[in-house]
């Protein structure tokens, strides 16, 4: 897994904004056909649990019968095979790039797209003020372990839950900005 950080230096007007967008047109372009599968994979998904809550409350009637009947040695393996049909996995979007996402959401994103996602933004100077806020020194320390690539990182929330692991942080980063807000940062 690798990540890249790129960042188009120019004045106001020298169209960087026009040459960033012909570049993640191909990204563009395979966002547009993960939607579509996405949106397949999820009408079947529905489906699939439609008829999995069906199979589970026939096997609840069958186990039923079957413990009336004394055969109760059966009724455990009846209901096994019903909560394995409900054992299905949610698909999930194949996300390639993020705009504008806290660090808990990207932290999310990341966790279902292994492979890494790129955070856009065609102006850099607003990400680098809302990094610079006071209270966001664990966004800070997220995006520096995420240069990397390669770093694995653990999120605990109460409200999102805790041991969310994000085996390899891989963020990709790309935007623009102007000579003169950079150089504050440098």
């Amino acid at each position: 897994i690798g990540n890249l950080w790129g960042c188009v230096v120019g004045r106001p007007g020298v169209m960087k904004s026009p040459a960033l967008s012909e570049v993640l047109k191909p990204l563009k372009r395979l966002e547009m056909e993960a939607g579509k599968d996405f949106k397949a994979a999820k009408s079947d998904y529905d489906v699939r649990v439609k008829i999995a809550k069906l199979e589970e409350k026939e096997a609840s009637k069958a186990s039923e019968r079957l413990i009336k009947e004394k055969k109760s040695d059966q009724v455990f393996a009846r209901m096994m095979e019903a909560q394995q049909a409900l054992d299905i996995v949610e698909p999930v979007a194949r996300r390639y790039q993020t705009n504008n996402a806290t660090v808990e959401s990207l932290g999310e994103i990341l966790i279902e797209n292994p492979w890494g996602v790129l955070a856009y933004r065609d102006e850099l100077h607003s990400l680098l003020k809302s990094l610079d806020k006071e209270g966001q020194e664990d966004a800070r320390g997220f995006y520096l372990q995420a240069y990397d690539g390669n770093q694995s990182y653990v999120f605990d929330r109460i409200g999102r839950g805790r041991n969310l692991r994000i085996p390899s942080v891989c963020l990709s980063l790309l935007g623009g900005i102007q000579p003169g807000k950079l150089q504050g940062y440098i």
